[in-house]
């Protein structure tokens, strides 16, 4: 259980924003809305708890003035109340709440989750009916809602038939708000007609809908003869429209009606209407003309009532969809949920390069495989010999910023006349031994928009039509973006993790300080193997430790693939395999990142070692070496790993990476590096017959 901490509340304040956003789940959009939603009133900020730089809990407020059907009251609606996971039951909620209860007469709560729920309760907040949800299909998408459509439709031409006289007004949408001057004078002619509200004067809905951040909100006003009756608020979405808030007399049903008219009139195309609204004229309205009531109330919670101010937590408050921050969370998902998609081939790749580097930076992706300079190689060195076709998926936000990079590739694969399209993640294809095999493999996601990406890479996968199954070979088992990804997936296609036991986990090095506090951590045969042998080697003669430049590069690889031929019967690397690596070490040989070392004894090189930097990451790709030198005492592949070890230590690298794989006699990358990342390979079927088959053949296979 969590200890009680003795750190207090304390004011918000702009330079805490990087450290609130970082208990946001949704901090791909709120970003973006924090600064309009909190700094408005710089005298009554939200309240937090912190540690030093870090946040460990906030409670956001939106000042308000409410109206209880007589006087006006100074309130605040509390949201976005977030507790660090590591600090929950250590009494920050609670010390958050009774904060906000000592700075305001009246606080306020709507879109509560459980967990906040159970701390109002505890602290004395009484709970209270919210606003309810109403429906209207224009149009069904599915047979249900085609049905649900039309029974609306008799409904609604029910009531034109006994429709009241309705005034002679006049109905303008517009994207911007009727003068401030305008909305000052409607409310104070309809203030009255409400019991418990928030105040819609004209510098509160600037505020909530002028000023919001890419509000994209719709202003339908009405209007008779050019005075201002009513204001609806409306906002419209890919195939739906939400009746945000209304500003207007609650007594009267005409205007009332003749709003709810022009509102199903301006969604006539989309297929859907929806309002959020607590009982009254207007929800009888709505359910005249054919709207459904889906579910009961929300909840909504109050305070204890301060300074006189009555009616609070009774059933008479007015509530839709705008009040709070339910539909600004609503409206900000959507809008940034909506990426632009496009998708380069290879000959576009390099225009990606700084966007693609940047985005690696932030996604904290394997710095060397998921690199461009290593993907770029990869492509053009085995896309002719796999017969691959490219497809590098980019996700923008509306700022043009990427914030996804998919690298994708597809192959047509014909198995005992059973034709399959694979699309597969450059850089590791599935059962096929034609190309460099690559590790740590994963979508680029950026962090803070796994949420809303995930979902729109599985959208673009499923919509190619003719496409059988999609793997991601050699992804971390810890993998956000890959486990997201196909956890949507999942919905409609079957999903199966493979993984074995030794040859799928990773092995790395994280290096100490010096090298004598590595060889200080290792068990004593490994020690002697690793190190303790030097002395050994040198009495056999002088012991030498050679890196291959530029010039002998070639001669380094054809020294590599002769002891491998002697040990394995084939070379390491041959035809594309061999380009792709002469390849990659002429692009990082100048930068310093190619380690070829050669251990040489008396001139003799004896064991070879291909290692690559990036990232401050040293990889070791492959080794060598040569079986005619027998001694029983010396193991040279592990002695020349000690040398590689201690001169890595020396530059500096953070990690030394044997990457995945076993030995041929024995598993020895345990010993050495303790640590693993278990890789894991996700196969992922989408036509419905070969989903069924793969089921059978398990339950036959046991």
């Amino acid at each position: 259980m969590t200890q009680r901490t003795s750190l207090q509340p304390e004011p918000y304040s702009k330079s805490d924003q990087d450290a609130v956003l970082e208990l946001f789940q949704n901090s791909w959009f709120k970003r973006y809305t924090i600064d309009w939603q909190f700094g408005r009133d710089q005298r009554h900020a939200p309240v937090m708890v912190k540690d030093g730089r870090r946040a460990l809990a906030f409670n956001g407020i939106m000042p308000v003035v409410v109206w209880n059907g007589s006087s006006r009251c100074r309130a605040a609606w509390s949201c976005d109340f977030l507790v660090a996971s590591d600090m929950r039951r250590a009494g920050l909620g609670k010390a958050l709440k009774q904060a906000l209860r000592g700075q305001w007469p009246l606080v306020m709560a709507l879109g509560i989750s459980n967990v906040g729920q159970a701390v109002l309760s505890r602290t004395g907040w009484r709970r209270s009916q919210g606003p309810r949800h109403y429906v209207k299909f224009v149009r069904g998408d599915s047979p249900t809602r085609r049905l649900i459509a039309g029974v609306q439709r008799l409904i609604d031409r029910k009531t034109h038939r006994d429709a009241r006289d309705r005034p002679e007004l006049t109905a303008e949408a517009r994207t911007s708000l009727p003068p401030t001057s305008m909305l000052d004078g409607l409310w104070s002619e309809i203030e009255g007609s409400y019991p418990c509200c928030v105040v819609r004067d004209g510098s509160y809905l600037e505020w909530r809908y002028g000023d919001m951040p890419h509000g994209g909100y719709v202003f339908i006003s009405g209007s008779e003869s050019g005075k201002l009756r009513y204001l609806l608020v409306v906002k419209r979405y890919a195939d739906s429209v939400e009746l945000v808030d209304y500003v207007g007399p609650l007594n009267d049903k005409a205007v009332i009606s003749h709003a709810v008219d022009v509102a199903i009139d301006y969604s006539s195309n989309d297929v859907r209407v929806d309002c959020f609204v607590s009982d009254g004229a207007f929800p009888d309205e709505l359910m005249r003309r054919g709207f459904l009531r889906t579910r009961g109330p929300s909840v909504a919670f109050f305070t204890q009532d301060r300074d006189g101010f009555t009616g609070a937590g009774t059933k008479e408050w007015f509530l839709m969809g705008g009040d709070s921050d339910p539909e600004v969370l609503r409206n900000s998902r959507r809008y940034w949920s909506d990426f632009s998609v496009s998708v380069a081939d290879d000959a576009e790749l390099d225009g990606l390069q700084q966007d693609w580097d940047d985005l690696m930076r932030r996604c904290a992706a394997d710095p060397l495989f998921m690199s461009w300079r290593w993907q770029r190689t990869w492509l053009r060195h085995f896309r002719e010999e796999a017969a691959l076709t490219p497809h590098i998926v980019s996700l923008r936000n509306k700022e043009g910023q990427l914030v996804a990079l998919a690298p994708f590739c597809s192959r047509v694969l014909s198995t005992k006349g059973l034709r399959t399209r694979r699309i597969e993640l450059i850089g590791g294809l599935w059962r096929s031994n034609r190309t460099m095999r690559s590790e740590y493999l994963e979508p680029l996601i950026d962090p803070a928009w796994v949420a809303p990406a995930a979902p729109a890479l599985a959208r673009w996968l499923l919509d190619i039509g003719d496409c059988h199954e999609f793997v991601f070979k050699d992804s971390p088992a810890a993998s956000r973006s890959a486990a997201a990804l196909c956890e949507r997936l999942s919905d409609r296609c079957l999903v199966r993790s493979l993984s074995r036991a030794e040859e799928d986990v990773a092995r790395f090095i994280a290096l100490p300080e010096s090298y004598e506090d590595y060889l200080a951590t290792l068990g004593g045969n490994t020690r002697r193997r690793l190190h303790g042998r030097r002395k050994y080697l040198e009495r056999l003669g002088h012991v030498q430790i050679r890196k291959a430049g530029p010039e002998r590069i070639a001669e380094f690889f054809g020294v590599l693939n002769r002891f491998h031929v002697h040990r394995w019967g084939a070379p390491a690397f041959e035809g594309s395999r061999l380009e792709f690596h002469l390849d990659l070490c002429r692009q990082l040989l100048p930068l310093g990142n190619i380690h070829a070392s050669e251990l040489l004894l008396d001139g003799r090189v004896l064991s070879v070692l291909y290692n690559v930097v990036a990232g401050g990451r040293e990889y070791n790709l492959q080794m060598g070496f040569d079986q005619s030198f027998h001694s029983g005492k010396i193991s040279l592949g592990t002695l020349h790993l000690g040398y590689a070890i201690e001169d890595a230590i020396r530059r500096r690298v953070t990690e030394f990476d044997l990457l995945a794989g076993s030995g041929k006699r024995e598993f020895y990358k345990p010993r050495i590096a303790p640590e693993g990342v278990v890789l894991v390979t996700r196969h992922v079927i989408r036509p419905r017959l070969r989903q069924a088959a793969y089921r059978l053949f398990r339950s036959k296979s046991g």
